[in-house]
């Protein structure tokens, strides 16, 4: 009696710590984060000052003991944490297609806006936008689409599965659809599902060429006849990308991961790292005037 009590207070009111409960907003923000607390930072602060306001999911995947410090400081009422640890990965896109699914599980809204921590929204009513696009195309997925590269290369014959592919960039996301329909980002259940190695040693003709976190849930979207509407222009790896929607210092998780110090491309994403931010905090502070 007193578990149920805890679930379901009878005068329907929110009690404990929690201002409001996590399936009371209008939508969940979910991001991954890898090294890129400063990034991360100004992503959320900007957020909470979105309209409507979300609750917000952050899923770091293994950043060093300093960094974690700094993100448990944006935990609060409409702000939790959580934490995916491994000694490797078989591909490096699976611990974000872990974290997804993680963060899917524990979203009690039925819309989720899917984005990354180098990703700082740039529209205070953004979630409507792409909220008015879903519910007038009845599509439980509305995006950017996905960056181009080929999924399959077959006798040197390329794959264009990502010219209808959704990235999840800034990626609004019917949750009880996908839950309905058990959609996983799972790396390792997709691959399973298609007979290929999700391991990126050799490359025989019976695996893609290169498997992106979102790869499978387009599959699924397209197999049940409800593939993502796509908005915008494609985006490119590596750069800095800005449209009407955010600003995204695009990759930069995973040039710290690959790229060498001093290269080109670490020291690009650091003077686009430095401008993005920037531009998030005087938008930060408008839109907290206009309050």
């Amino acid at each position: 009696m007193l578990h149920n009590q805890l679930l379901a207070p009878k005068d329907g009111q929110c009690h404990g710590s929690l201002k409001k409960l996590p399936r009371d907003y209008d939508f969940t923000v979910v991001i991954p984060n890898f090294e890129c607390v400063e990034m991360l930072e100004a992503s959320v602060n900007l957020w909470r000052e979105a309209s409507p306001q979300p609750y917000i999911i952050i899923i770091d995947t293994g950043s060093c003991v300093s960094t974690v410090k700094r993100i448990e400081e944006l935990r609060g009422n409409n702000c939790e944490i959580h934490y995916l640890r491994a000694h490797s990965w078989m591909h490096p896109s699976e611990p974000v297609s872990m974290a997804m699914d993680l963060a899917t599980m524990h979203c009690q809204t039925k819309w989720m806006m899917a984005t990354h921590a180098d990703c700082f929204p740039r529209a205070r009513d953004l979630f409507d936008q792409f909220r008015v696009i879903a519910e007038e195309q009845e599509s439980p997925c509305v995006g950017y689409q996905i960056t181009d590269r080929p999924h399959w290369v077959v006798n040197g014959e390329r794959c264009h599965d990502s010219d209808w592919m959704v990235g999840h960039t800034m990626t609004l996301i019917d949750r009880d659809y996908f839950e309905k329909n058990r959609i996983l980002w799972s790396l390792r259940a997709g691959c399973a599902t298609k007979g290929w190695d999700i391991s990126l040693h050799g490359n025989p003709v019976n695996k893609p060429n290169v498997i992106d976190t979102e790869v499978f849930i387009n599959y699924e979207l397209k197999r049940l006849g409800k593939p993502p509407v796509l908005i915008g222009d494609r985006e490119e790896n590596y750069v800095r990308n800005v449209n009407q929607h955010f600003d995204h210092v695009r990759s930069a998780p995973s040039a710290m991961i690959y790229a060498k110090a001093g290269s080109v491309i670490r020291r690009n994403q650091v003077e686009w790292k430095g401008k993005a931010i920037a531009l998030a905090k005087s938008r930060l502070k408008r839109w907290k005037e206009a309050v």
